[in-house]
């Protein structure tokens, strides 16, 4: 799908990498779960994407949690709205689409059952417009 793309995009921002553990010398910005041996604090980035059908655009969610433990809520939040103002309205492409698109639609903390994590999440629309479809019909 596009994963790459966005994982690639929010390991760009400064604040991410400051905020993230490094795994294997690079930003710890995990797509669908994080690995075994992951540090907190880390990012998991889930994409659930509906086929357009006849359509060129296809549409779903994006949903990126922000995982830490002990420690204060004020890092996760900065980051939070970071990643909230940059990527709203923000527009990537891959192989597979031209035009991938993010809309947020809402963010807040998720309560865990040991007090000592904290677990952010932010919720994006996502469109996008298949280059396939684009370059067969056109």
């Amino acid at each position: 799908m596009f994963a790459d793309a966005l994982i690639a995009e929010l390991k760009s921002y400064t604040s991410i990498a400051g905020y993230v553990s490094p795994y294997l010398s690079s930003p710890a910005v995990f797509s669908r779960s994080a690995p075994d041996n992951a540090v907190f604090p880390y990012i998991i980035v889930r994409i659930n994407m509906a086929d357009g059908g006849s359509t060129i655009i296809d549409s779903g969610n994006l949903y990126i949690d922000l995982y830490e433990e002990n420690s204060s809520d004020a890092n996760q939040i900065a980051v939070a709205t970071d990643i909230l103002n940059k990527l709203d309205r923000k527009t990537l492409s891959n192989t597979i689409y031209s035009n991938i698109r993010f809309f947020r639609s809402s963010w807040d903390s998720v309560s865990e059952s040991r007090s000592m994590f904290k677990h952010y999440n932010i919720q994006f629309e996502c469109r996008a417009i298949r280059k396939l479809w684009n370059q067969s019909n056109f």
